[in-house]
C-alpha cells in the first residue's frame, strides 16, 4: 500500500531536539523525521488506549509496576 507523503515545517525547541535525538538513538531511525513519525504513532496508539479505558503499566528493572501517567491527556 502506498502512502502519500506531506511535507511540515516544525519550529523544535532545543529540547525538543534533544528528544528527538534520543529516539533517533533509541529506535535506530535514520532520520529524524522517522524518528518523529515513530513518536505520532506510539503517541497515537497509547492515546487510543487511553480513551478506551485502558491504563498503561510499566515494570522497571527492579520488577516493580507502575502506571504510566501522561500530562495533559484524560
Amino acid at each position: 500500500m502506498s502512502q502519500s507523503i506531506r511535507k511540515v515545517t516544525m519550529g523544535l525547541s532545543e529540547f525538543d531536539i534533544r528528544n528527538v535525538e534520543e529516539i533517533q538513538r533509541f529506535t535506530h531511525a535514520r532520520t529524524k523525521a522517522s524518528a518523529v513519525s515513530y513518536s505520532l504513532a506510539l503517541s497515537a496508539q497509547l492515546a487510543d488506549m487511553i480513551e478506551k479505558g485502558s491504563e498503561i503499566l510499566i515494570k522497571d528493572a527492579h520488577g516493580e509496576t507502575h502506571k504510566l501517567v501522561l500530562s495533559n491527556v484524560s
